[in-house]
């Protein structure tokens, strides 16, 4: 994944660990931040399910895009 926000939905854990990974254990102090986001369901973007169609989705425009 990219430069940009993510949202971990109710995985304080896995949002720390994604955190550590991308910048580095000895890079310093990491804060994640905890909220509640109400939005329409259509207007999310899930890729957690590789199996998802917006994942497929995804993956067709990435490949798209990376042999253009």
């Amino acid at each position: 994944l990219g430069r940009g926000v993510y949202f971990f939905h109710d995985d304080k854990e896995l949002a720390i660990n994604w955190a550590i990974y991308k910048r580095g254990a000895s890079s310093g102090k990491i804060e994640v931040l905890e909220c509640k986001i109400r939005t329409l369901h259509d207007k999310v973007l899930d890729i957690v399910d590789p199996k998802s169609e917006q994942s497929k989705r995804v993956n067709r425009v990435k490949e798209e895009f990376l042999q253009a």
